[in-house]
């Protein structure tokens, strides 16, 4: 049997929902695959639900426009990393997703073999790792070619972070991805919750992340101690919103780096925020801040 220590130990990891929601019984990224994935299947002609078809279709075309949005913003460097506008009025004729193809989070392919590809690279909390975006662009071109070598190449490319990104404009500069956050996915949701159960447990649970990660404007110091909150989201707010600030009131001096992040360590890891960047002759000086302290750090010794 579990002991109430487990289950009490259990509860502060996971998300603090009122209710029972689905969207929280498997591992936190498959969720977000699967959801994505369920979504991009709805929009096929062969879904004889005719409201989840209509928002998969939706979905589809909302992805399409922020990926030309993007690239209208590149302006004549679009061309420099084959980026083209799509026609977001496409007829979706065809519809297959697939997870983990080419080690991709959910591709779909729009149309057969020689239509339109769309890359989600969905993440939770955690952050992007080496260049697995231009990696999977890189191969999915290359398996694309290999079957369809006449046929034109589109492909849009999407970042989809559930919880607090640090910078987004970072990510569209070095993968030439469009992004989607928590809020834009919750705003979209929010015209489609009434006509499946399944849309509305997932935006109920961006709804509820909300709540979480905006909780530290509400709680006092002995809440945020006592692990009754979902300690990682309000701590991934509160750095997130001090460190944008930062960046503003040092945008005149940029030597001042700003950052923040998970760190992890034996004991399984903080969030923790770091500025500054003083360097002496045998070491670099900065600030860290480690959720409820603040530590004069040295690297370089």
């Amino acid at each position: 049997l579990i002991s109430h220590q487990e289950i009490a130990t259990t509860s502060r990891k996971n998300f603090m929902f009122t209710y029972p929601n689905i969207v929280t019984s498997q591992s936190k990224e498959f969720t977000q695959d699967a959801f994505i994935d369920w979504l991009l299947r709805c929009a096929d002609p062969g879904n004889p639900d005719s409201a989840t078809h209509v928002a998969g279709r939706a979905f589809i075309r909302y992805v399409i426009r922020k990926h030309n949005a993007f690239v209208a913003s590149l302006n004549d460097a679009a061309s420099e990393h084959n980026l083209t506008m799509v026609d977001s009025d496409i007829p979706i004729n065809e519809v297959l997703s697939l997870r983990q193809f080419l080690r991709i989070d959910v591709m779909g392919r729009i149309n057969g073999g020689g239509g339109l590809y769309i890359i989600f690279e969905n993440k939770l909390g955690t952050d992007l790792h080496g260049n697995q975006l231009t990696d999977y662009r890189d191969k999915l071109t290359k398996e694309i070619k290999k079957n369809y070598s006449n046929d034109p190449i589109q492909i849009i490319g999407v970042y989809y972070k559930v919880l607090e990104e640090k910078d987004y404009a970072a990510v569209r500069a070095a993968y030439h991805y469009c992004t989607l956050s928590r809020q834009e996915m919750r705003d979209f949701l929010s015209d489609h919750t009434a006509i499946n159960p399944i849309i509305q447990m997932y935006h109920s649970y961006l709804m509820e992340l909300d709540t979480c990660i905006h909780d530290w404007k509400r709680m006092t110091i002995s809440e945020m101690e006592d692990g009754k909150r979902a300690r990682w989201a309000f701590w991934s707010g509160w750095f997130s919103e001090l460190s944008q600030e930062l960046k503003q009131r040092l945008n005149d001096h940029p030597e001042y780096g700003v950052g923040w992040g998970w760190i992890n360590n034996v004991a399984g890891g903080f969030h923790g925020m770091w500025l500054g960047n003083w360097r002496g002759d045998e070491a670099t000086i900065y600030l860290q801040c480690d959720e409820h302290e603040l530590k004069v750090r040295m690297s370089g010794l």
